[in-house]
């Protein structure tokens, strides 16, 4: 035991050292109502191809961290550490949908909100990170978060006010979310996870801080061996995502299929970081003699493996229709992946955990405007690739260069640039996360502050923060959401 807190100690004190490292030079933009701060760092911290912004800060009398993927991984044609093009869906979304549910928070704007939080007057704030989908990257913004009194992006008075950070949303992948697990536990500092499903997470001696939304992905192997039994399949192939997600899945996969007649003629492993990789998958599997009599195409995957899957495949007309791909919530109903891909997801079978639609997140995200949402830092760069337009004053990237087209406010009012709008599939569970840690946070202040004499928001007795009595405080919550 001795020795064990020992070594925390000693790694503590080097993550001090290294977010002292990391954040000095910082340099930071304030938005004109003060309410908003922005910062980033020298290139050499930070993906070439990533805009400017490290993170987004909220004012708050208590911080809710947050990571989402709000651009594509790193891929060996850019450089190991740059982040690539912007996830419309994945990231900007699942983004706006954390701000969304700070707002009915902040508002009490909802029953739920309003019956809950009635008696108090704390506003939560929150300090939300590009994870890039990348664990090296999300890693190196969860040191920054660790200790926001030394963060030298934060005002003087901030620092002494230390807003505490009480808990952190996310991150999407498994990976990114073990990796920001291993971090967090360190601070005791509970993490709710909105999508990342990986059956590795529940072991709860190793991920103790670790909490999800989602269901894991043992559910996701049972659903897709009765998929298979249903259509009578006896023979299929399995194309995986390196990583713990493709992995791991396949193996609750395999396993699911015991004393079950159903074989699997090979698997196929793809990499997110080497595109060359699709190619050669798909090439194996159209030409190798074992795959021959294959119909039936299972893939362990996320997004950005499907897309790139789909696309090698409709790269071939002879191949459009020829297998049935059958994916997890990896893809799910996500546009992304299919976009311009429709031909090669011809006949596919996909599934996800169940949805529901919040139709006031619909009106709230078709509302937004450059101009006003000056809030997101990356909602520039998104209008720019939904609307493949380009501002004056935005910086040329690899990504923008090519258009010539002003952008405005009004694109999206215009038939001819819009492009199809569909709420991502996992906006509600992002609500969900936010809403369970928020109620989660009050019962905490209401038992720490019932017997205090005083009148501020938050008691002395609430200090230090008890990560431990709130991660107890979750793991027994329950509430319905008006769905």
């Amino acid at each position: 035991m001795l020795i064990v807190l020992l070594s925390q100690k000693v790694l503590l004190f080097v993550i001090i050292i290294l977010i002292v490292y990391l954040i000095d030079n910082g340099n930071c933009y304030q938005d004109n109502n003060n309410s908003i701060r922005t910062c980033y760092y020298p290139m050499k911290f930070r993906a070439p191809q990533s805009p400017s912004y490290e993170y987004l800060y909220i004012p708050g009398d208590i911080l809710l961290g947050g990571f989402f993927p709000i651009h594509q991984p790193p891929s060996n044609e850019l450089g190991s550490m740059q982040c690539t093009a912007i996830k419309r869906e994945r990231g900007i979304q699942r983004l706006e949908a954390m701000l969304f549910a700070l707002d009915v928070v902040n508002s009490r704007s909802s029953h739920l909100m309003s019956s809950i939080l009635s008696h108090s007057k704390i506003r939560f704030g929150a300090l939300i990170y590009d994870s890039c989908d990348y664990e090296p990257y999300a890693v190196e913004r969860a040191l920054n978060m660790l200790l926001p009194s030394i963060d030298q992006c934060l005002s003087l008075e901030k620092r002494k006010e230390s807003s505490v950070i009480a808990g952190v949303i996310g991150s999407a992948s498994s990976m990114v979310s073990m990796a920001l697990s291993d971090i967090l536990r360190l601070a005791e500092i509970p993490q709710i996870s909105y999508a990342s499903t990986s059956t590795e997470l529940s072991e709860k001696l190793r991920f103790q801080f670790f909490s999800r939304v989602v269901p894991p992905d043992t559910y996701q192997a049972e659903a897709v061996v009765s998929i298979i039994q249903f259509l009578n399949w006896t023979y299929v192939a399995v194309i995986k995502e390196t990583g713990s997600y493709g992995e791991r899945l396949t193996d609750d996969f395999k396993a699911k299929l015991k004393n079950k007649t159903i074989c699997i003629a090979g698997e196929l492993s793809v990499n997110i970081k080497d595109s060359n990789s699709y190619l050669r998958v798909i090439k194996e599997l159209y030409e190798d003699e074992k795959y021959r009599f294959v119909i039936g195409v299972v893939i362990f995957a996320q997004e950005d493996s499907v897309r790139q899957i789909l696309n090698q495949t409709s790269s071939r007309n002879e191949l459009n229709g020829r297998w049935v791909f059958l994916g997890t919530d990896g893809w799910g109903k996500k546009w992304y992946p299919v976009e311009n891909f429709g031909r090669a997801a011809i006949n596919a079978i996909t599934i996800a955990p169940k949805l529901y639609l919040i139709s006031e997140f619909d009106e709230y995200f078709k509302n937004l405007i450059p101009s006003k949402n000056t809030r997101n830092p990356w909602f520039v760069e998104y209008w720019e690739e939904t609307y493949k337009c380009k501002f004056a004053h935005t910086p040329t990237t690899i990504f923008n260069q090519n258009y010539t087209r002003s952008c405005s406010d009004t694109d999206s009012t215009y038939t001819n640039f819009s492009v199809p709008y569909f709420q991502e599939g996992y906006v509600h569970y992002v609500v969900d996360a936010v809403f369970s840690l928020v109620i989660a946070i009050q019962k905490l202040v209401d038992e720490k502050c019932l017997n205090s004499s005083e009148t501020k928001l938050l008691c002395k007795e609430f200090y230090p923060f008890d990560g431990k009595t709130l991660l107890s405080i979750l793991r027994n919550l329950s509430f319905r959401n008006g769905k």
